[in-house]
């Protein structure tokens, strides 16, 4: 029996135009810029990334534009996901980023080059 996740993904889908928001107004958070900037500082061209707790994509994205080849963000929130994907197809990443629902922590999650919880534990 799994963990009832509706009350995360509640509080989410409420922030989630605050977030995004913010995003574009500011850029990626300190946390997530760091994380981007330590991957992309090590060869990772053509890497697989996974994102669990991707929000609205905005690491994701940044890592496939510093150079990884496909990426895939896992969320509880659906209009995350949403979000998501409609940041994926304005930034012609479409094809190469696969945002998905669902809980992180249950789910069947595809093998990948790198891994990536970026504020999950907040």
């Amino acid at each position: 029996m799994g963990m009832d996740t509706s009350g995360i993904a509640c509080c989410f889908n409420e922030e989630s135009n605050k977030m995004l928001e913010d995003y574009r107004k500011d850029g990626l958070a300190d946390t997530s810029l760091a994380t981007a900037d330590a991957v992309a500082s090590k060869d990772f061209s053509g890497s697989s990334i996974l994102e669990v707790g991707c929000g609205f994509g905005g690491l994701t994205l940044e890592l496939l534009r510093r150079g990884a080849s496909k990426a895939v963000g896992i969320d509880l929130s659906p209009r995350m996901v949403e979000l998501a994907r409609k940041m994926a197809a304005d930034a012609a990443l479409s094809e190469r980023a696969e945002f998905e629902l669902g809980d992180g922590a249950a789910a069947d999650l595809p093998k990948s080059d790198v891994v990536i919880l970026d504020g999950v534990l907040c």
